[in-house]
């Protein structure tokens, strides 16, 4: 073996290893998008509790913003559930 076909064998390498790694980097993203994608069923229920969280969390920075999403809560719980 030459200097020149040495150095193109032992090159390559890397560059193989380098895509197989970005490929399956790619692959992996890909499934983790394509599973949060997938519509998994909701309830009105769920919706308000995930509401109310999101406003618990914004009570002490944003007051007005944090009484718009209770209040929207309450919309919704009232819409959707009957205001049970």
């Amino acid at each position: 073996m030459n200097a020149a076909t040495l150095f193109g064998v032992l090159s390559a390498q890397p560059a193989r290893m380098f895509v197989s790694a970005s490929l399956q980097r790619g692959l992996q993203a890909g499934r983790r998008l394509w599973r949060a994608s997938v519509a998994r069923p909701r309830d009105a229920e769920s919706d308000v509790l995930a509401v109310r969280a999101l406003a618990d969390h914004y009570r002490r920075i944003d007051p007005g913003f944090a009484a718009d999403l209770y209040a929207a809560a309450d919309r919704h719980e009232l819409e959707h559930d009957g205001g049970r």
